[in-house]
């Protein structure tokens, strides 16, 4: 797996694979709010989401 950091700005986005919009929604304090638009079909899980179901 590789890993890309960036910096974006709020409704800036980044594409990926011409399929997947990740936009950075807004910020406030230490949270960001993240818009990510996929394919119909595609699962979208949080990170701590799917690793409760692999242990």
């Amino acid at each position: 797996m590789s890993t890309y950091r960036m910096i974006r700005r709020p409704s800036e986005s980044v594409m990926i694979d011409g399929k997947i919009r990740v936009t950075l929604d807004f910020i406030k304090g230490n949270q960001a709010s993240v818009k990510v638009e996929v394919p119909r079909g595609v699962l979208v899980e949080r990170e701590e989401l799917s690793e409760k179901k692999r242990s």
